[in-house]
């Protein structure tokens, strides 16, 4: 077991920018999933019904790493999940600024969508920036049999993803559903 100074906690400023997060990531969640017919009108842009449902699974489905932060508030597992939340929000903020004309300005949630995919990433960035020399709290080797795994699925979603970044048609031609260049770019 680790000592407590192996594994600080995380300071409250984390802790409230991780609120902010998991709340924001379990409202859309919920409501583009669960209530499409409420949340859909007041989304930053026009979204397909199952787009929609896409995006919520999507939000959920990264709020159960959130929560897990949330929950433990100290550096491990941190260290894990807060360079997946800037990259999340980072790359949000990217495709948005490349497709600003999309968003319906009147509405509020688009002020909030900018808000937090600008915050986040810098705040918890910066954050990540100062700690990147601590190490984990235990050391957990990887068998390299499954490293090499690791690797190998990265790199092959990695290039997916950039395939949807760069040509979102192309990638997203085999989606069940019409994927527009925006939300493959999101994706």
């Amino acid at each position: 077991m680790s000592l407590p100074s192996d594994n600080p906690a995380l300071p409250p400023r984390v802790r409230g920018l991780t609120l902010v997060s998991a709340l924001a990531l379990l409202v859309a969640g919920l409501g583009l999933f669960f209530a499409p017919s409420i949340v859909r009108p007041l989304w930053p842009w026009q979204m397909g019904a199952y787009s929609g449902f896409f995006w919520g699974a999507v939000c959920l489905a990264a709020l159960s790493a959130v929560a897990v932060v949330l929950y433990y508030a100290h550096w491990w597992p941190a260290r894990l999940v807060l360079p997946m939340l800037v990259a999340f929000s980072g790359s949000e903020l990217i495709v948005s600024l490349l497709n600003v004309q999309r968003f319906h300005w009147e509405r509020w949630t688009t002020w909030v969508w900018f808000g937090l995919n600008l915050g986040l990433p810098l705040l918890l960035g910066e954050y990540l920036w100062r700690h990147r020399g601590q190490p984990p709290p235990e050391a957990y080797p990887t068998p390299e049999n499954w490293s090499r795994l690791l690797q190998i699925l990265a790199l092959e979603l990695g290039l997916y993803g950039m395939g949807l970044f760069l040509l979102p048609a192309l990638f997203g031609a085999f989606w069940p559903w019409t994927v527009d260049s925006f939300s493959g770019q999101l994706y």
